[in-house]
């Protein structure tokens, strides 16, 4: 392997521990905690996407958006139980993550040609995979209510 190789293996893999860490943040707090409440994994969640949603992709947003594209992908793609595949989609499609998709891909500032188009239809693909009649909702929902 080429030292790029390795490198590339590395930084997907930080990306799938980033993910897992994701739906896993509230193992990390203490039940009962006050904490608990105020942070919990659809509230991160949530407000990467929002951060998504809030920022240009320009080049002091562009590493740190396309980061949480790649994890938020992670997170189903990671899945190997068909039922539980079907569950992370729609916890990021009430987090709003198919809301984003199609806010962004609708930027006049976002080209087909950038990397950010490319990972917002994949990670698209990512949600609908399997036909999830959720996602198709929301889609369907954004686009007659747009």
């Amino acid at each position: 392997l080429s030292n790029s190789s390795i490198v590339e293996e590395e930084i997907r893999f930080e990306k799938q521990i980033l993910a897992k860490a994701l739906v896993q943040v509230d193992d990390m707090i203490p039940k009962g905690s006050e904490v608990r409440d105020i942070i919990n994994k659809e509230e991160v969640v949530k407000r990467f996407i929002s951060y998504v949603i809030e920022n240009d992709y320009d080049e002091n947003n562009k590493q740190t958006i396309l980061l949480i594209l790649d994890a938020l992908g992670n997170i189903i793609e990671n899945e190997e139980d068909e039922d539980e595949k079907v569950e992370k989609q729609n916890f990021l499609n009430r987090a709003n993550a198919t809301s984003m998709i199609f806010i962004k891909l609708c930027d006049r500032h976002v080209q087909p040609k950038d990397q950010l188009f490319s990972r917002l239809i994949q990670l698209c693909i990512k949600m609908l995979e399997g036909g999830n009649r959720e996602v198709q909702k929301s889609v369907y929902k954004y686009f007659t209510s747009s």
